[in-house]
């Protein structure tokens, strides 16, 4: 398959890849998936529209929210593939954890490879307040 071919796989495609200068390598992103297919109670999300109302932000500005919610949840699952790993979990939201399906080095390669594609989001933006909260938040090792 080409880089531009995308198998007619355009549903499984990232929510990333209107922002990267490339194709996301889709076979690593398995487990990422797995995660993201697993319902969550969208805590970040709900306190982000918490912010949009309390800070007055234009709803036209949806597009630039719905961004910032999905790179916090992406690296928000992310965090929880490392740290299921780290506290040997067996279930993730009543499911059995990614890395008993995909093994533990695939796993961290993906969760990886997420804040990577995350950090490369943010970049897109052309924002240096993004880049500096990112770099700071990577510096601590905190997401």
């Amino acid at each position: 398959m080409s880089d531009n071919d995308d198998g007619g796989d355009k549903e499984k495609r990232s929510s990333f890849d209107n922002l990267l200068p490339h194709k996301p390598d889709e076979s690593l992103l398995e487990s990422f998936r797995y995660i993201n297919s697993m319902p969550g109670k969208d805590v970040r999300g709900k306190l982000i529209d918490c912010f949009q109302l309390w800070l007055n932000i234009p709803s036209e500005n949806g597009d630039v929210l719905k961004d910032i919610k999905d790179v916090v949840g992406d690296l928000h699952n992310s965090s929880l593939l490392l740290d299921d790993i780290e506290d040997n979990s067996k279930l993730r939201r009543g499911i059995p954890v990614a890395h008993s399906i995909f093994g533990i080095p695939t796993v961290i390669n993906c969760a990886n490879y997420v804040f990577f594609l995350a950090l490369e989001k943010c970049h897109a933006w052309n924002n240096p307040d993004a880049m500096k909260v990112r770099k700071a938040m990577f510096s601590r090792g905190t997401l």
